[in-house]
Formats: structure tokens, C-alpha cells, sequence
């Protein structure tokens, strides 16, 4: 992680960054409920190019965190207070052509010491289905499949793309 530096941003700092958290899909995570226990399996699927537009700049309740990776803004995330009590990640995202040199994995721990700080219990996100290298991300670093939803996106977003929620817990 050597050369990532994470500051406090804002989002028309974010904006000029012009980030490109565009991304292609070749698999989707299929989740399932059995026996008491979360899961999934990964299934091939037809290639396409996956782009949120301008979502990445809503509004949060939280702090925005702007991370570079030898000066050159990267990546960023958006933290927040949930309601039940957790750190929530609102946002986070890694330039394209900046993806596999750390700067998530930053992100990420900035998240943890942020949720740590304000004696929180752990972390919690919300992704699609369609995004299996985050989601491979996330379980790497100890969060776990807490529940999914098929039913959220509406017509919002592809046919069939599930949200997935998934919780990282502090050690006690």
C-alpha cells in the first residue's frame, strides 16, 4: 500500500478526478439461503461493460475520503453511521486503470480504523451481484454475505442483478 495517501475530499473534488468506476462483467455471484446459512455460486455469464454514471456522486449523510496513489487521485469512499448502529460504506470505488495496486484494500482498512474510531461494531455495504471482483474483495478481507435482495434495483439496473449486503465485525 506503499504510496496511497487518503484524505477527507468532497465530491466536486471527486468529480474533477473524473474516476472511471466502470467495470466488465464476465460473472455474477448467485447467492442462496440454505440450511440457515448464506452462500453463493459464480456463474458465467455474456461479457458486457458495467457503469453506474453519475451515481457515484449522490449525496451521503457521512464523509467522503479521497485516496491517490502517488499523488494521482485513485479511488475514494463514502463512510456513514447506519441506522442500526454500524459504519456504513456508501461509496467505494477505484479508478479503472488503477485497480490491483492496493488502493481498495486502503480504502478499506481507512474504513475499518474510521468504524473503530467511533466505537462501532463493524461494517456493512451494499453491492451487486455483477460485481464479483468486489465481492471477492470484500470476503478476502473478512466480510461476510449477510443477506440479498432480488427485489431492490426494481427497474433500476439489468434485468436479475441482485443486491448483496455484507458485514465486516470488529474483533472484541
Amino acid at each position: 500500500m506503499s504510496g496511497i495517501t487518503i484524505h477527507r475530499g468532497s465530491l466536486s473534488e471527486l468529480a474533477e478526478a473524473g474516476l472511471d468506476a466502470s467495470f466488465d462483467v464476465t460473472q455474477e455471484l448467485r447467492p442462496h439461503f440454505i440450511d440457515g446459512r448464506f452462500g453463493y455460486d459464480i456463474v458465467d455469464v455474456e461479457p458486457y461493460r458495467k457503469s453506474y454514471g453519475d451515481d457515484d456522486d449522490e449525496e451521503s449523510d457521512g464523509e467522503l475520503f479521497i485516496a491517490r496513489l502517488a499523488g494521482r487521485p485513485a479511488g475514494a469512499i463514502a463512510l456513514s453511521e447506519a441506522w442500526n448502529g454500524y459504519a456504513r460504506i456508501d461509496n467505494i470505488l477505484v479508478d479503472a486503470k488503477l485497480r490491483r495496486a492496493g488502493v481498495a484494500t486502503a480504502l478499506l482498512h481507512h474504513a475499518v480504523d474510521w468504524c473503530k474510531g467511533r466505537g462501532l461494531p463493524g461494517l456493512m455495504l451494499e453491492t451487486q451481484n455483477n460485481n464479483v471482483a468486489a465481492c471477492k474483495l470484500y470476503e478476502r478481507f473478512g466480510f461476510r454475505l449477510g443477506g440479498f435482495d432480488v427485489h431492490l434495483y426494481g427497474t433500476l439496473a439489468a434485468p436479475g442483478e441482485i443486491a448483496l449486503f455484507w458485514y465486516w465485525h470488529a474483533a472484541a
